[in-house]
C-alpha cells in the first residue's frame, strides 16, 4: 500500500530501493511500524490510570485529613462549651 501510494504521487520512485527497505529493515523498526501505535496507547493507558489512581489516592488522603479535623473543631467546640457553661454556673452562684 505505501508503494503504491509512492509510486502514484512520485514516479522516480524506485521500487526494488522500498522493497530493499522494507526487507533489510532493522526488527525493532518493524514492531515499532506494526505494533508501535498499539503499545504507544498501552502506554498512555498504563499511564492515565496510574494518575487516576494517584490522584484518588490523593482525594482519599485530604477526605480523611478533613475529616480529622473537622472532629478536632468539633471536639474543641464541645470542650468550649462544657468550660464556658461552667463559669456561668460560677458567676450565678455568686
Amino acid at each position: 500500500m505505501v508503494l503504491s501510494v509512492c509510486f502514484k504521487q512520485k514516479p522516480s520512485c524506485d521500487k526494488l530501493a522500498l522493497e530493499r527497505f522494507y526487507k533489510d529493515m532493522p526488527i525493532w523498526l518493524k514492531a515499532a511500524g506494526k505494533w508501535g501505535s498499539i503499545f504507544a496507547i498501552l502506554a498512555l493507558v498504563v499511564t492515565l490510570l496510574k494518575q487516576i489512581i494517584g490522584f484518588i489516592a490523593f482525594l482519599t488522603t485530604a477526605v480523611k485529613l478533613l475529616v480529622v479535623v473537622v472532629f478536632a473543631a468539633l471536639f474543641l467546640g464541645i470542650a468550649f462549651m462544657v468550660f464556658r457553661s461552667f463559669s456561668q454556673r460560677r458567676k450565678a452562684q455568686e
